[in-house]
């Protein structure tokens, strides 16, 4: 659909937000290289909290720790990689080992 769609375009979108969809970030990249591709917040927030209640976190989900990580996508990009150190730092200070096992055994099961 994509492509048939570009066939219609006289110019190329200069970016394009959407979801996480692996296969239409790929069909954009392919048809249009020089897109800058943005992942849309809103679903990125929605994503990580399906996770943070998959693993039986949610009771947990007011404390700074699982709040963080979804804020480093609001930071610009030069400022996300130290945030997310920062970040990676605190969390493994104040995740509890409960919340710890939960995260471990939810790795070895995917």
């Amino acid at each position: 659909m994509l492509k048939k769609l570009s066939e219609y375009l006289t110019v190329h979108p200069k970016s394009i937000t959407s979801d996480f969809e692996k296969a239409f970030l790929n069909a954009v990249d392919g048809l249009f290289p020089q897109t800058k591709i943005y992942g849309c917040i809103f679903l990125f927030k929605q994503s990580m909290w399906r996770k943070i209640q998959e693993l039986g976190l949610s009771t947990d989900y007011g404390k700074n720790a699982l709040v963080m990580p979804q804020c480093l996508a609001n930071l610009p990009v030069d400022d996300a990689v130290e945030a997310f150190k920062e970040t990676s730092l605190f969390v493994e200070s104040t995740v509890t080992d409960k919340q710890k096992i939960k995260i471990t055994r939810a790795r070895f099961n995917k």
